[in-house]
């Protein structure tokens, strides 16, 4: 017969602090890390998205910039020399200063508009807060019998260019003589339809000095 001792060894006791699982302390750092990585994240993800929309908005700002400038360029390429006739008709010419500028263009504001004579008027203007400057474009046909109530009252003031320092025009003539350009601040206003070869936009934009010029097609050489 088989003899000698059985030993029996008791499994050990499991205290309640080695219990699986995670003790409310573990729990509550995990949340304050948890909260501090969920934070980072949208701090991150904000920050992000401000630039992409800076982006887009400087984007937008460039598109509305040169899609105004090839308004005037269209504009002011089809400017005529525009002989008036009697009466008060004689009083539309092309003319203008550092300010401003009021031509006779075949162009209209609106590429798909009617055809027919337009007297465009370009204005620099200062914005809402004064430091910076507007350029906005009235128009209305050029053979309207009250062309200048119609001027300021009816006409809609668009504006084409914001956001410009120290802008100002001038104009731009070709001496055949010195062969030699020669700008000039003013152009004064002339019944014989005398036309600038070009006239020039200079401003500075966001701190940057541009001069753009626009060409008059029918200028005589």
């Amino acid at each position: 017969m088989f003899s000698g001792r059985f030993h029996y060894t008791a499994p050990p006791r499991r205290s309640l602090g080695s219990q699986e699982g995670v003790t409310l302390l573990e729990f509550l750092v995990g949340l304050v890390l948890f909260s501090l990585l969920v934070a980072v994240l949208s701090a991150a993800g904000k920050s992000v998205f401000k630039s992409w929309e800076r982006g887009g908005n400087a984007v937008e700002r460039q598109m509305d910039f040169w899609s105004g400038v090839r308004v005037m360029q269209r504009q002011i390429i089809s400017t005529v020399a525009f002989r008036p006739g009697s009466g008060r008709m004689q009083e539309i010419a092309f003319g203008g200063g550092a300010t401003s500028i009021t031509l006779v263009t075949a162009q209209a504001l609106d590429s798909r508009g009617l055809a027919g004579l337009w007297v465009a008027r370009y204005e620099l203007e200062p914005d809402q807060g004064g430091k910076f400057s507007c350029l906005t474009v009235r128009q209305w046909p050029a053979f309207s019998e009250n062309w200048q109530e119609q001027a300021e009252l009816r006409s809609e003031r668009t504006t084409l260019l914001a956001g410009l320092e120290d802008a100002a025009f001038a104009f731009g003539s070709f001496d055949q003589v010195s062969q030699r350009w020669e700008y000039h601040a003013t152009w004064p206003f002339s019944k014989d339809g005398r036309l600038p070869h070009v006239i020039r936009l200079k401003a500075r934009v966001k701190g940057k000095i541009i001069a753009l010029e626009f060409p008059i097609a029918c200028a005589k050489t």
